[in-house]
């Protein structure tokens, strides 16, 4: 995520409200990382437009229940309309199934034409986009852009036209690794990067 003008400050933990109509949330895991404890980030966002909203990526499942309540919380009753996928790892699309579940009418966008495969009973609630393609949700589009850098060849990102919101899946990779406290903080409220610890993160990616 990048471009947002920040409404919030940082309690140290998500969810975090970013603009009243941007919700953060998500999780963090804690790793070793040359003996010192580090939190991995496991982020999605929704947008709440004034006639649909949309999910960017699902979630990690290790998060579910804290995802869930927090969604729950900041819509106020009404329903994920949309879920775009930015690509097919686990923490951005492993909660799919739960989603549909929770939310009967909710679609899902992406680069993902293989979905259909993999769950034949919602291949119907699928929609593969490309880059260029958007989604209206009322008072602002969610267009679909091409990631300068992908995770994976068919990671594709999104920018709100509303807010000016750019949420670029896994494209800052230095972010990931953070110390307790400083889960809900943005670059601007970060100290610089660690060059060795963004050289030990992207070797492993």
């Amino acid at each position: 995520m990048s471009g947002a003008r920040v409404v919030s400050t940082p309690r140290g933990a998500l969810p975090r409200v970013v603009t009243p109509s941007l919700l953060w949330t998500g999780g963090c895991l804690p790793l070793n990382y040359h003996g010192e404890i580090v939190h991995g980030h496991f982020c999605n966002y929704v947008v709440r437009g004034s006639k649909k909203t949309m999910m960017i990526d699902t979630g990690h499942p290790a998060h579910w229940p804290g995802i869930e309540k927090d969604v729950e919380t900041f819509l106020e009753g009404r329903p994920v309309d949309y879920i775009f996928i930015t690509h097919g790892e686990l923490p951005h699309a492993g909660l799919v199934t739960q989603w549909f579940e929770k939310y009967p009418g909710a679609i899902a966008f992406g680069d993902i034409s293989e979905y259909p495969l993999y769950y034949p009973e919602y291949a119907h609630r699928f929609r593969d986009v490309k880059a260029g393609d958007g989604v209206d949700l009322g008072d602002r589009r969610i267009v679909f852009t091409p990631a300068i850098w992908r995770d994976l060849a068919t990671t594709l990102w999104a920018f709100d036209t509303k807010d000016r919101v750019l949420f670029v899946s896994d494209a800052y990779g230095y972010l990931h690794f953070h110390k307790r406290g400083d889960c809900d903080r943005t670059t601007s409220e970060m100290p610089a990067p660690d060059a060795a610890m963004m050289r030990f993160l992207n070797e492993r990616a």
